[in-house]
């Protein structure tokens, strides 16, 4: 046992990184170390963490909002109990949860023998507090023992200061951690896990991310169009329409890319009804503008595209709008959009290894896209359709994979793993009933949804045959995504994502490379399906079966 008794210091124990740093480190001191450990805080607040055995918990207010008149003025007497309980505890460290905190502690400590190390994990240069308590701070906290930066910029930052008493311990960050949603991942999910507070920087994810990718996937598009649509054996007769279409298409980029950060963004702040509007604006707003296009001016394929290109600018308008006026706690300024090199390679590393499973998939339904278009145009127009159709699956289906990759985060972190296994036979059992439903409605009413999109008969009986011959499979696909959904949330997210593409690369494709051009036949592709499904439906329940019975000793 270490003679010695250590104690940290932040705002509150609400539910933020800094805090439950906190809460992790003094758990580890007294429990692997055998060092007495505390928590002061300034105030209490509202769904704090859970204080654990064994730690004990002072406060210098009993009120849970500092910024009334009469807060502001008991200032100096915080720093009077900070430094009655230091003495009265005997601290001999003290780790300080940011450099602002410093204009408490600093004076506190003024001539008592107490290591002071102060721990900043913010971007120091959005500043989200008064200029004089970021003036004082910065000016305080020179007289610290030590200090420990998450990020080397933030060292850079205060290098004048720090010196040579500063360390820099980064965040440990999955580079492999991906949130593919479904078989078909289309690549649209950029995650940012964070509060909602301008020193997160979550607005360069829009500011520099969304730009540069959206004007890298339209200059792309724009030139590869051609080669892709000659890849994919795209029938002739359709071809010169079709590179049309995507040529206009690929210029809206920027539009989708802002409207899908910027409205997850929206809905991370708790605001989801608003770009659900937006979203509603924009399909009402492309019918009408469809119908101008190609009734009224009569541009044809190139109207169509026009029109979704427009409807698509609205939408991302309204979410720049609202990022820029409506809220508080993160607001959008056009004036500071700029590029960080350090942040765009932070990225780029994080998202790199998720974009290359999207890709696979990609990949792997290009190849199955040409395989059929070479059955030619009534098979390509009735494979298009049934994507359409088969969407609302997906959509499902992943939304309960989602959720049971929250809730088994959360509970991993709460170290409650019966709730997790509970939770993920809940949700199976959910999953598999709703959209058992769903595929049900589907199998019977598959003839009808085909007529939303063609009238002709013999695209319809192909496509009703195509959906009859995957749909029934899905239900192996339920078991992947609420597994591995799981095993996301609590962390295990390699080996899942080896077993997802190895049902891929190893059964379909070869399948499709090998078997579909020496037996020339529809079914044939189609089966490719749900055998890829059922072989790593299988791998992955004996792996999470493995985990579980990990987990559990």
């Amino acid at each position: 046992m270490y003679d010695m008794k250590i104690a940290f210091f932040c705002g509150s124990l609400a539910r933020g990184g800094s805090e439950r740093v906190s809460l992790e480190l003094a758990k580890y001191f007294l429990h692997e170390k055998a060092i007495t450990t505390s928590i002061i805080t300034i105030r209490y607040d509202n769904n704090e963490y859970e204080l654990p055995d064994g730690i004990q918990r002072f406060s210098l207010s009993d009120s849970k909002n500092v910024n009334t008149y009469f807060e502001k003025l008991s200032f100096p007497k915080k720093i009077v109990k900070l430094r009655k309980i230091i003495n009265q505890e005997k601290i001999d460290c003290m780790i300080v949860m940011g450099v602002p905190f410093c204009i408490y502690c600093i004076p506190a400590c003024f001539g008592i023998n107490i290591n002071l190390i102060v721990s900043e994990r913010n971007d120091p240069t959005h500043f989200s507090g008064k200029t004089i308590v970021k003036i004082c701070s910065r000016n305080l906290m020179k007289y610290a023992d030590g200090f420990v930066f998450q990020t080397q910029d933030a060292f850079n930052f205060y290098s004048k200061v720090a010196h040579e008493k500063a360390v820099v311990i980064p965040n440990p960050v999955f580079t492999n951690e991906n949130c593919i949603v479904g078989d078909k991942g289309n690549g649209q999910y950029f995650v940012n896990v964070g509060r909602l507070i301008e020193q997160k920087n979550q607005k360069l994810l829009i500011d520099a991310f969304s730009i540069i990718a959206s004007l890298a996937i339209a200059v792309l598009g724009w030139f590869l169009t051609p080669w892709l649509l000659t890849a994919l054996k795209t029938p002739a007769d359709v071809l010169t329409d079709s590179i049309l279409y995507l040529r206009i298409y690929f210029l809206g980029m920027i539009s989708v890319l802002i409207f899908n950060m910027g409205s997850g963004i929206m809905r991370a702040i708790g605001d989801s009804r608003r770009p659900l509007n937006y979203l509603i604006i924009c399909c009402l707003l492309n019918i009408v503008l469809d119908i101008i296009m190609v009734l009224i001016f009569h541009l044809g394929i190139a109207g169509v595209a026009i029109a979704t290109v427009i409807s698509q600018a609205v939408s991302a308008l309204l979410v720049t709008r609202a990022l820029m006026k409506d809220y508080d706690v993160l607001k959008l300024t056009l004036s500071a959009i700029r590029i960080s090199p350090s942040m765009l390679r932070s990225e780029l590393r994080i998202g790199f290894p998720s974009g290359l499973q999207s890709c696979m998939y990609g990949i792997t339904n290009i190849i199955i896209q040409a395989a059929v278009n070479g059955f030619g145009t009534d098979p390509a127009a009735a494979w298009a359709a049934y994507g359409k159709i088969d969407a609302i699956f997906w959509t499902v289906c992943g939304a309960f994979g989602i959720a049971i990759t929250t809730f088994s985060g959360q509970n991993y972190g709460a170290r409650r793993y019966d709730r997790i296994f509970k939770s993920v036979r809940i949700c199976l059992a959910m999953s598999l009933g709703v959209c058992g439903l769903l595929l049900t409605f589907l199998m019977i009413f598959c003839r009808p949804l085909f007529h939303i999109f063609t009238t002709d008969m013999n695209v319809v009986v192909i496509g009703v045959y195509m959906l009859r011959y995957i749909t029934p499979s899905y239900i192996i696909f339920v078991f992947i995504e609420i597994l591995s959904g799981a095993l996301r949330g609590i962390g295990d997210v390699l080996f899942p994502t080896l077993i997802t593409l190895g049902g891929v690369c190893c059964v379909r494709l070869p399948w499709i490379l090998l078997v579909v051009p020496r037996r020339h036949e529809l079914w044939t592709i189609l089966v490719s399906y749900p055998m890829s499904w059922a072989v790593t439906a299988v791998l992955l329940i004996l792996y999470y079966f493995y985990r579980k019975k990990r987990l559990a000793l």
